[in-house]
């Protein structure tokens, strides 16, 4: 036979040959074995894939092979080989797990991106802000609806109580003023000049509350 190709550990190929009974070329890919098998033997591109093939086919070339270095290089010669392919494999094999950790990762970040594009792009009612297309938006809407209605209460409440003609007139126009200062709204301002006028006794029959708007 002269020479055949052998797989290794490492997913890489050999080259043995049978006259020097040792390795001549390591560490090839599977497009190395064809262009040598092609560039040195003359080859054609189906016989030179067909002896990638049946290295692949014959994984137990591989012992056989270190059992003829042993024989006749001695036990040392074919443990040197052996170590070195496997310390490779070994580093191939770690070099794989990191990509795969890596590639898992990716692929969890781009599943997360996704959800939050597709969260991004829900339909939010402009009021409770939860997803229209839910089931449950009814009810969150619901328990906003009261949240809202509870807070509006509570402050009618301490409006109620801060204009009472029991607190002071003082506390009382500066309350007004506060509402008035905190809104843009010329309506607010016009209902803060009556509510004063109104306070401090003084004739307002010019200003029309009706055109005022209490914030």
């Amino acid at each position: 036979m002269g020479w055949r190709i052998i797989k290794q550990p490492n997913d890489l190929f050999a080259r043995f040959s049978e006259i020097v009974d040792d390795f001549t070329d390591l560490d090839m890919t599977a497009q190395d074995v064809i262009e040598l098998c092609k560039a040195e033997y003359g080859l054609s591109s189906d016989a030179s894939q067909g002896k990638l093939q049946r290295a692949i086919d014959n994984p137990q070339r591989w012992f056989e092979a270190l059992e003829i270095i042993k024989d006749v290089h001695g036990e040392d010669k074919a443990n040197e080989r052996k170590q070195g392919i496997i310390s490779e494999a070994s580093k191939n094999n770690e070099n794989k797990a990191i990509s795969m950790v890596k590639d898992a990762f990716a692929s969890m970040n781009n599943r997360k991106d996704t959800a939050m594009s597709n969260r991004s792009n829900e339909a939010q009612c402009p009021q409770c802000g939860s997803n229209l297309n839910n089931s449950w938006h009814d009810s969150v809407h619901e328990m906003w609806e009261v949240s809202q209605q509870n807070a509006w209460e509570y402050e009618r409440e301490q409006r109620k109580r801060a204009l009472s003609p029991s607190n002071s007139k003082d506390n009382r126009i500066q309350y007004i003023l506060k509402l008035c200062l905190e809104s843009g709204d010329i309506r607010h301002k016009q209902w803060g000049l009556w509510k004063i006028g109104e306070i401090l006794d003084i004739d307002t029959s010019d200003v029309d509350a009706d055109s005022g708007r209490e914030p």
